[in-house]
């Protein structure tokens, strides 16, 4: 346990390669809720099923779904119940920062004023509030969530490092724990530090009708309508000024006679 090579957490989205300066070098950084729920860290029960950590990420989505109970909602309304929502890092209530209310609005500006509960977009902003609890939600593709004997097999190479690999490391590491920057919004460091990316992927959703398309639709309700109270009308005259015709008529006719 803990010594996967840096290309297979890289590989499964339990790690994030960043720029550290002007020089164009990287580091590798560790994404702890990713790792957490990783198949890394899966016990091999049988060759059906897996035993993995709990995603305490999903009981808080859950939460959020049994109060909302609906798969879309409000900005306000959903940055109302997360100020309120604790969680084993997160206390609560709290209130939110700025930077982090403006990337959920954002979200909802770009699905017509409501947020999609499950979304890319939103996991990601999830990973945002509760940064040791919601793991980062890579863009599809980009990852390949596998078990280190898989990994192996397609590539060839070890996904373990060797002990002295690990005593050079955490000797390397220990140099840097000064400079090493907590990434955590409960914190309010995290500007520069979390990722974000803008790619937006829908779980399902139903295609949205353009401004166009909703007018088109009035006006055939409208039309309809139209078309089933001038019919009504139609009905009701030909049933009722027939018989107040004949009506007169006789009324007529009596008045003759007398």
């Amino acid at each position: 346990r803990y010594k996967e090579t840096k290309d297979y957490l890289l590989a499964i989205g339990a790690a994030e390669e960043i720029s550290t300066g002007g020089d164009g070098s990287k580091e590798v950084r560790v994404l702890i809720p990713n790792y957490v729920t990783a198949r890394a860290n899966c016990l091999t029960s049988t060759s059906v099923y897996e035993v993995c950590c709990i995603d305490q990420c999903e009981m808080l989505l859950g939460a959020l779904e049994r109060e909302l109970e609906a798969p879309v909602a409000k900005a306000s309304q959903i940055a109302d119940l997360v100020s309120r929502l604790p969680s084993p890092s997160v206390e609560a209530p709290r209130v939110l920062p700025n930077s982090l209310m403006l990337r959920l609005h954002q979200i909802a500006k770009a699905h017509r004023k409501r947020v999609p509960l499950h979304s890319r977009l939103f996991a990601q902003w999830m990973h945002h509030a509760y940064p040791r609890e919601c793991p980062f939600p890579a863009v599809s593709g980009t990852t390949k969530p596998m078990s280190a004997a898989d990994w192996m097999n397609a590539t060839g190479n070890s996904a373990s490092l060797t002990q002295e690999e690990v005593d050079d490391f955490v000797k390397s590491a220990m140099t840097k724990m000064d400079e090493v920057q907590m990434k955590d919004l409960v914190d309010s460091d995290w500007e520069s530090t979390l990722p974000w990316l803008e790619d937006e992927e829908l779980v399902f959703s139903h295609p949205q009708a353009s401004l166009l398309e909703e007018l088109t639709i009035i006006l055939r309700a409208v039309s309809i309508i139209a078309v089933v109270s001038a019919t009504f009308n139609a009905v009701i005259s030909a049933v009722f000024f027939p018989r107040r015709t004949v009506r007169r008529d006789v009324d007529k006719k009596v008045a003759n006679k007398e």
